[in-house]
């Protein structure tokens, strides 16, 4: 989904998730994987980008311990 506050700032948000069949895996494979994100952007100008994105990652393994966490990101872009 994605929501514009006004033209040169907007706001992204997914969720994902992948859950196949246990029986089909190995065991160094997940089970089950999800994401959470929320990315925001500002197009400071018509050859500058500025953004930030939050993540949120849960990943459950057949074999290993259980994982998850927090993903910061900022991002430039300058087109020229």
């Amino acid at each position: 989904m994605y929501f514009y506050f006004t033209e040169k700032l907007h706001l992204h948000t997914g969720y994902g998730i992948d859950a196949p069949p246990r029986q089909d895996l190995a065991p160094a494979q997940f089970a089950r994987n999800q994401t959470l994100f929320n990315n925001l952007v500002w197009d400071a100008s018509k050859v500058l980008q500025l953004s930030f994105q939050v993540d949120y990652r849960e990943t459950d393994y057949i074999a290993f311990p259980n994982a998850d966490g927090m993903v910061f990101l900022t991002q430039m872009l300058w087109r020229f």
